[in-house]
């Protein structure tokens, strides 16, 4: 999955159209900011990237502040229609940096359509509420963190016990 995530920082057309495992890329739900991904047995698995350009810089300067802001990049119509291609059918996310601030937003419509879900180090700030820190620490995913990483200090620090062990 952080391969993946790793390819989805390249252009689209510079993205592998097969990948790791046999992963083989969706183009056709491709954009700039995510990709689709489908092993060979089906599975589905979406990626989305963090902070590329200056657009992303100025979403990733709001949660500095503490601020949420607009979504600069909205993933619920991605999800909408995997939802409606795919029905009946759990996907994987894998989302690095700012990309899991714009995942985690759309946990409250699209996580019972997820399966795994796989954040490297989480966007957060020291300057968001206490509780929007133990919200985005404390989630039903996977968290891969560099505890030294400055983006991801605010939700590391205020991770639960339960979530330390377990997620």
């Amino acid at each position: 999955a952080a391969y993946l995530v790793k390819q989805t920082y390249k252009e689209a057309k510079a993205r592998p159209v097969i990948a790791v495992d046999g992963y083989r890329r969706l183009q056709e739900y491709d954009s700039d900011f995510y990709s689709v991904w489908e092993q060979p047995s089906g599975h589905l698995l979406v990626t989305i990237r963090g902070t590329k350009d200056m657009t992303d810089a100025k979403a990733d300067l709001k949660l500095l502040v503490g601020r949420d802001g607009d979504k600069l990049q909205s993933l619920d119509p991605l999800f909408d229609r995997l939802e409606k291609d795919f029905p009946n059918r759990k996907f994987d996310c894998a989302a690095h940096s700012l990309g899991t601030s714009y995942l985690l937003k759309e946990f409250p419509e699209h996580r019972q359509n997820m399966d795994e879900v796989f954040l490297y180090n989480v966007a957060s700030s020291p300057t968001q509420s206490k509780d929007e820190l133990q919200k985005l620490g404390n989630q039903d995913a996977n968290y891969y963190i560099n505890s030294g990483d400055l983006v991801s200090a605010g939700a590391y620090q205020n991770m639960s016990r339960e979530s330390m062990e377990n997620n």
